[in-house]
C-alpha cells in the first residue's frame, strides 16, 4: 500500500498522484518580485503536511518519521533532517535542508524512522554511501531506507521523490506434527545465533535498493573463509507463544504470527552428527553448547510430547503433567526443550523480502544432538513413518511488493 505525503512550505501542494514531494520556497518580502529559478538558492523545505489519509505498508508498519541527508559532488548539502508525523501532519524537527543552485546535483539518502537505529553512517555523492545496523533480539524497528540519485533543483522542478522500502528481512514461522499417535504442545520457539550485525550499502545505480554485508564485532566486514564466525555478533529470535498451542498433524499452525525483524543473510547452521547409517548421534563435541559457541544456528522448541497407553491415559515423554509440576516444579517444568538443525539452504533473510520458516515437527534432538529420547516410550514414536500433512499456502520466501511507500514527484 502506498501512502502519499506532501512536504512545501507556503502551502499544500494537490497531487494527483500518489507520493511525497519535498517542495522548496524563499521567505522574500511580498512586495518584491520572486528571484528566479537560477538564482533561488539555499531555500529551506519549512513544514511537510499530510495530502492524504494514513495508510498501512507491510508488517503493520506506518511511516511516522525520517532522516534525510543531501550530498552533491563539493560535499555535504543536508545532514540527518529529521521529520516527524505530529497530529497527522509532517513537522521538521531538527536539522535544516536548502537547495544548492538549479543544476547542482545531488545524491539524497533517507532513513526511516530515523538515524537513532543506525550507527556509523558515511554518505557522500561520489563514493560508497553505508551505515551499519544491529538488529537485537525481538528488535522492535523496521528500518527503512530510500534513495534518489543525481537530481538536481531544475531537473526535478523542484520537487524530489524518494521510495522507502523495508531495509531488513522478516521471520515468521509455522509447524506440523509429524509425529504419529502424539499430541505436540509448543510454548515457545527459538531461532539461536542468528547473525545481527551487518553494513548496508547504498546502490549507487537504482534508488532505493543496496545490499548488506555481515559485519564482525570490532565492525570490520566479515571475510567468509578467512574470517572466523565466532567474530560475528548474533542474536536469538522468538518468544513465548501467548498462550500453548497445540499442532495439528493436517497443516501447518502459526507459531510466529508476527513478522521479527532480521538482519538480511545465508544463515551459519549448526549441523548435527550422525552415525554411519545416517542416523543423528550424541556427540559432545557438536553439541548446543558447541553450537553457541561458534555462532552456529539451531531452533529451540519448548513443548510436551504426550502419548496413550493401552488404557488411553496420558503419559509425558516430553514436559510434564500440570500434577508432576505442581508437586516439583524446580525438576518437573510443564514444557521441555528439544532441537532441530536449521535448514540453511532453504531458509534464508534478504533485503525487503519476508521468510515463513516451516518446521515439521520429527526427529526432535536432544543437547548432545542425538535423538530426543524423552522420560518414557519416546523410541517407539520415533519412526521413518511420519504424518502427510497439507501445504499452509505460505511462501517460504517473498518479495515484499507492497511494502513500498512512494514518494513521487
Amino acid at each position: 500500500m502506498n501512502e502519499s505525503l506532501l512536504i512545501s512550505l507556503r502551502r499544500v501542494l494537490p497531487l494527483a498522484v500518489l507520493g511525497l514531494s519535498l517542495v522548496g520556497c524563499s521567505s522574500f518580502d511580498d512586495a518584491e518580485a520572486p528571484p528566479t529559478v537560477e538564482e533561488n538558492e539555499d531555500v529551506q523545505i519549512e513544514a511537510v503536511d499530510l495530502s492524504s489519509d494514513i495508510t498501512r505498508t507491510t508488517y503493520g508498519t506506518v511511516l511516522e518519521s525520517f532522516s534525510i541527508y543531501a550530498y552533491k559532488a563539493t560535499g555535504k548539502q543536508a545532514e540527518n533532517v529529521l521529520y516527524n508525523r505530529v497530529s497527522g501532519t509532517w513537522k521538521n524537527v531538527s536539522g535544516v535542508f536548502r537547495w544548492p543552485s538549479s543544476t547542482t546535483l545531488m545524491n539524497m539518502y533517507a532513513i526511516s524512522p530515523s538515524s537513532a537505529n543506525v550507527t556509523n553512517i558515511s554518505f557522500s555523492m561520489a563514493g560508497p554511501s553505508t551505515f551499519d545496523r544491529e538488529v537485537e533480539n525481538v528488535d522492535p524497528t523496521m528500518t527503512k531506507i530510500g534513495s534518489r540519485l543525481n537530481v538536481s533543483k531544475k531537473s526535478s522542478g523542484g520537487l524530489i521523490k524518494l521510495s522507502f522500502v523495508n531495509a531488513l528481512g522478516t521471520l515468521k514461522a509455522t509447524a506440523v506434527n509429524r509425529i504419529a499417535n502424539v499430541t505436540v504442545i509448543i510454548s515457545e520457539i527459538k531461532f539461536h545465533n542468528i547473525a545481527s550485525l551487518g553494513r548496508f550499502t547504498f546502490d549507487s545505480k537504482t534508488i532505493s535498493k543496496g545490499t548488506w554485508e555481515l559485519l564482525k564485532s570490532n565492525h570490520e566486514v566479515y571475510v567468509s573463509g578467512t574470517d572466523s564466525y565466532k567474530d560475528v555478533p548474533v542474536a536469538t529470535y522468538g518468544h513465548p507463544l501467548d498462550d500453548p498451542d497445540t499442532l495439528l498433524s493436517t497443516k501447518y499452525t502459526s507459531i510466529i504470527p508476527e513478522e521479527m525483524f532480521v538482519m538480511p543473510q545465508t544463515v551459519n547452521a549448526w549441523v548435527p552428527s550422525k552415525d554411519a547409517d545416517g542416523n543423528y548421534m550424541d556427540d559432545d563435541n557438536n553439541s548446543i553448547n558447541e553450537a553457541d559457541k561458534n555462532h552456529l544456528a539451531y531452533i529451540e522448541v519448548k513443548c510436551r510430547i504426550i502419548g496413550k497407553d493401552d488404557l488411553d491415559n496420558d503419559y509425558y515423554m516430553c514436559g510434564w503433567s500440570d500434577e508432576d509440576n505442581a508437586a516439583d516444579p524446580d525438576n518437573k517444568p510443564k514444557f521441555e526443550s528439544v532441537y532441530f538443525p536449521y535448514n540453511a539452504s532453504k531458509y534464508k533473510f534478504a533485503f525487503n523480502k519476508a521468510t515463513t520458516y516451516k518446521l515439521d515437527f520429527m526427529d526432535p534432538l536432544n543437547p548432545l544432538g542425538g535423538p530426543y529420547k524423552g522420560h518414557t516410550g519416546m523410541d517407539e514414536f520415533i519412526t521413518n513413518e511420519w504424518i502427510e500433512v497439507q501445504g499452509d499456502d505460505v511462501d517460504d520466501w517473498t518479495d515484499d511488493e507492497n511494502g513500498t511507500i512512494q514518494i513521487e514527484m
